[in-house]
């Protein structure tokens, strides 16, 4: 099914997906477990289980109060390090408003870091959401941000899809009972995105673009 057509609810990650990811973030990636490939693919019932035996998802759970130290420290640390929009993501999202979809991001990121930059870099004017999973206290592939997002909007999950650059985002769709969509110029490659056996998968969002373009 062309994915245009498909979805009324187009759920981005961020880091990697939409916006470059910085060192930090990569490092970050790198060391922790939960983002490894082999190790949430072996660790899946885990996570299935959390995501079943989510929290009250009627109202925002643990609503982040930033460390005003560590949110200086990192607008400090933007000032040199800030990410950058991604190649064809601001016509992505400008493309899928005018066709009237539902756009928002679901992120790992800290909130105020996801929220700093989503401003900076221009993108809050195409997004409906943003959600980062600080505010709620879990973390993909844990799928209650997901979930949370689909219960706000009373979506109905055959029309929810989640895009991102690593596997670990295309499990987080599946254990939400959603699709999921892979990018391949981000953190994972394509052949490694392509094991996890995304609904949909392209190497850059340009191609994602031009795809959907060609079925509008």
């Amino acid at each position: 099914m062309p994915l245009l057509d498909s979805y009324d609810t187009f759920i981005f990650d961020w880091d990697g997906t939409l916006s470059t990811s910085t060192f930090a973030v990569r490092l970050s990636r790198f060391l922790r477990r939960r983002y490894s490939a082999s190790y949430v693919t072996a660790h899946v019932k885990e996570y299935a289980r959390k995501g079943i035996n989510v929290k009250d998802l009627t109202t925002v759970i643990n609503a982040e109060k930033a460390n005003k130290r560590y949110e200086a420290l990192y607008n400090l640390y933007a000032m040199i390090f800030m990410p950058k929009i991604k190649p064809g993501a601001i016509e992505v999202l400008k493309f899928l408003k005018s066709k009237g979809k539902r756009v928002i991001i679901f992120s790992d990121s800290k909130s105020y870091r996801l929220l700093y930059e989503v401003r900076r870099l221009g993108v809050s004017k195409y997004i409906d959401f943003v959600l980062g999973a600080s505010t709620i206290d879990s973390y993909k592939p844990d799928p209650s941000g997901l979930l949370f997002i689909i219960k706000k909007y009373k979506a109905n999950k055959k029309s929810c899809v989640y895009i991102g650059d690593m596997v670990t985002d295309v499990l987080t769709a599946k254990l939400a009972g959603i699709s999921s969509c892979g990018v391949s110029d981000g953190f994972d490659s394509t052949s490694l995105l392509s094991s996890s056996k995304p609904d949909y998968i392209y190497d850059s969002l340009n191609n994602m673009l031009e795809d959907m373009k060609e079925t509008d």
